[in-house]
């Protein structure tokens, strides 16, 4: 701005310089002044034309670069939405494995229910001793028979023999509830390989946390997107030309004015000494006035005055209308003397501006570009790790989909084994306790037989006692024995 007022200023002098030179030389008539004037005046409007184009070329490349920001930033709000799709997807796969880790933990806790039920009936089936209490008490009643009767001490024998299988098979169903604690410790093994793949779900959970902070990154680029929104803005503002051109044209118009103002300045400079010489003729009045009662001479001197200062007054009009039409002549002379050069200098003036000012722009689309390729990327770049990342994590999820399935299911086909292994130990506890009832029953209805043998071998005991008595009494008195003994006379003998 600077060399081109400079430049204005040294084409002024030179122009006021020609146009002293070429007043001595010759004289221009107003025809070619007007010519002169016209040629300026169609140059100025091609000049303002050419403005026009080049402000229109602007306008269009300003449009331009204004959709193509809008596109991107288009571009950029549907990434926004691809990335709010998947940290709805993450979200999902996050609720879902803490309703997956909640029915695991539903499952565990009914297992371990289970067990505890399993366990406590296991534990009560030891712990109650009724079979046994009931198989001491035979055993005790039949030592006591044995002690009693040493006649039934082989069928004793055998009841004792009995009980003691009856024992046996009591430490066998012991040993059956051995095996099933066994059943339990690998069942509580089980629940710890659960628990430890709970524990890896809550760290797949805390894994997917880490997508928040890509989020957060994704978000420092698009802050980053939105600076180089910014930067072009201020491009654009700082390399729109079109104020850069009204300028230039001001200062040309301003060049014009202000040989326009010297002509001015110059007429003004005549109407204040005619004001003047006015002011002069108004006091000169003032004082004709005053001295009217004084003396006729003085009105003499006042119309002599008064003559004189008409005089001065033509002298002066005169003097004006010369000026200004020297001053027209010169500024006619001036200009179609120097119009081609100015004409000339403007043209070169406007071209190197125009050439400036488009490679300034040239250069500052080549480094917008640059810019923008460059962000666009590192956006990218980023968006290509964060989807490997959650490919990476998807793949990972699946995987201990696959594992934790296979757990459940094996964890389902060791449970189903269990509870059918705890059905026929149900069904042999039951069997059992049948048989013992039946064994009871036996052993109930010996009892009765033997209490049947005993009250008989007592009947015969006492009658074969009776024989032997009729037998010594018979024998001791000669008596015949087919007469029943007396047991008092026995006695009383």
């Amino acid at each position: 701005m600077t060399n081109f007022l400079s430049l204005v200023c040294i084409l002024l002098l030179a122009a006021f310089a020609s146009l002293t030179c070429a007043q001595q030389r010759k004289e221009i008539t107003i025809e070619q002044l007007a010519e002169g004037v016209l040629a300026l005046n169609k140059d100025l409007k091609d000049n303002s034309n050419r403005l026009e184009r080049h402000e229109f070329r602007e306008r269009h490349l300003g449009e331009h670069l204004k959709k193509s920001i809008a596109s991107l930033d288009k571009l950029l709000k549907q990434q926004q939405n691809s990335i709010d799709i998947l940290r709805s997807s993450v979200s999902g796969i996050i609720t879902t494995l803490n309703q997956r880790e909640e029915r695991d933990r539903v499952q565990m806790q009914d297992l371990k229910n289970i067990l505890d039920d399993v366990r406590a009936e296991i534990k009560k089936g030891g712990e109650s001793n009724a079979p046994n209490e009931e198989l001491r008490q035979i055993r005790e009643r039949l030592e006591q028979l044995s002690v009693n009767e040493g006649a039934g001490a082989g069928e004793t024998n055998d009841l004792v023999t009995a009980a003691k299988i009856l024992q046996e098979a009591a430490q066998k169903l012991f040993s059956g509830e051995t095996k099933f604690e066994e059943h339990n410790s690998a069942s509580q093994t089980l629940l710890e390989t659960l628990k430890s793949e709970v524990d890896r779900l809550k760290d797949i959970k805390a894994k997917s946390e880490y997508e928040a902070e890509d989020e957060t990154t994704l978000g420092m680029v698009l802050e980053a997107v939105e600076a180089a929104q910014k930067m072009i803005t201020e491009s654009k503002s700082n390399q729109t030309t079109s104020p850069d051109v009204s300028v230039l044209k001001d200062e040309i118009l301003a060049a014009n004015d202000a040989v326009a103002e010297k002509i001015v300045k110059h007429i003004d400079e005549a109407q204040k000494n005619t004001d003047r010489e006015l002011v002069g003729v108004s006091a000169l009045l003032t004082d004709v006035k005053n001295d009217t009662a004084k003396s006729v001479r003085s009105l003499k001197n006042l119309e002599k005055v008064a003559v004189q200062t008409a005089d001065r007054v033509e002298e002066s009009r005169k003097t004006i209308d010369l000026s200004g039409q020297q001053s027209l002549y010169e500024i006619r002379k001036n200009v179609k003397a120097n119009i081609e050069y100015m004409n000339e200098t403007i043209r070169e003036s406007f071209e190197q501006m125009s050439a400036l000012i488009l490679a300034n722009q040239t250069k500052t689309v080549q480094n917008m570009s640059s810019h923008l390729e460059h962000e666009i990327s590192q956006v990218w770049r980023q968006i290509g790790i964060m989807y490997s990342q959650l490919t990476q994590s998807v793949s990972t999820l699946d995987k201990l989909q696959n594992q934790t399935e296979t757990y459940v299911n094996g964890s389902l086909t060791t449970m189903g084994s269990m509870s059918g292994k705890v059905g026929q130990l149900r069904g042999t506890m039951t069997e059992v306790d049948g048989n013992l009832n039946y064994l009871l029953g036996k052993i109930a209805l010996v009892t009765r037989e033997f209490n049947m043998i005993k009250r008989e071998l007592g009947v015969a005991l006492d009658q074969a006692r009776s024989d032997f008595a009729k037998l010594h009494t018979a024998a001791e008195g000669k008596q015949p024995i087919l007469d029943p003994i007396d047991d008092n006379l026995v006695s009383k003998k």
